[in-house]
């Protein structure tokens, strides 16, 4: 099995998914991955500034947005990254996303951009 689940990460990374079959094994994959127990990003962090962040935050967004208009289920979820991207977390990597509630999510967020604020000084 976690041949199985390496060989399918990198298939997804590479973005070749092109059946609604293989999103949604993708999604199982993700659901997977939270109840195995993803733990708090450990780093590196390096902060994404500039065209380096927006161009990373596109993909990441292109990728989510395609996942949730494959399944109608994910209604009312958001992917979170769980080491975020401006933080330098991968934008596609299923093992870096776990699904959220709304409300939930924007609690991640607050956290993540009050670190952001309290590390903007010594940056």
């Amino acid at each position: 099995m976690p041949e199985l689940r390496c060989n399918y990460i990198l298939y997804i990374n590479k973005l070749k998914m092109k059946t609604v079959s293989e999103i949604k094994k993708y999604i199982e994959l993700i659901q997977l991955n939270k109840e195995a127990g993803n733990h708090p990003p450990k780093g590196p962090f390096r902060i994404l500034h500039g065209k380096e962040y927006t161009l990373t935050f596109e993909e990441m967004n292109r990728f989510n947005r395609r996942l949730h208009n494959a399944d109608e289920s994910l209604r009312g979820l958001d992917f979170h990254e769980i080491h975020p991207v401006k933080f330098g977390g991968e934008p596609t990597d299923p093992t870096n996303k776990i699904l959220l509630s709304r409300t939930v999510h924007l609690q991640f967020v607050k956290w993540w951009n009050k670190k952001l604020y309290e590390l903007k000084d010594s940056l």
